[in-house]
């Protein structure tokens, strides 16, 4: 039993260094394959490029549309303000001075509207026009 033992570790001891030569022989890629890798890390240099032009693009697409979003959504409430204010008007005349909705404050839109160029409009009563410039921004 110990004559086997011996002598597997005499086979493992001398094994190790056959191995680390095998190993130090592969220790970097041949040539062909080093201008292969170098080949692919241009393309994938490109193709990183064209994802990051991409994405600035999407990124700035959603930010005007987001303006878009805030000057359409208060350019609906100042339509619905002034539909409110047209029936405070009528039942003022009609109804001995009663009002149902009261003064209107319009909301802020911190400029998405001047950006693309759309004047908001609070007249009574109110009109589409607007609705028109909007549009025209999204045709």
């Amino acid at each position: 039993m110990k004559k086997t033992v011996a002598l597997t570790l005499a086979a493992l001891v001398l094994a190790i260094p056959a191995t680390q030569a095998g190993a130090a022989k592969q220790a970097g890629p041949s040539g062909a394959q080093f201008r292969a890798l170098q080949k692919q890390v241009t393309t994938l240099q490109k193709q990183v490029k064209t994802l990051q032009k991409q994405q600035k693009d999407t990124n700035g697409l959603a930010l005007g549309l987001a303006g878009v979003l805030v000057c359409e959504n208060v350019v609906i409430t100042d339509a619905l303000q002034g539909t409110w204010n047209v029936v405070d008007q009528i039942a003022q005349a009609t109804q001995a001075g009663k009002t149902y909705f009261g003064a209107q404050t319009p909301l802020a839109d911190k400029g998405a509207c001047a950006a693309f160029k759309i004047t908001r409009s609070q007249g009574i009563p109110p009109s589409a026009a607007v609705f028109n410039s909007l549009v025209a921004l999204l045709t």
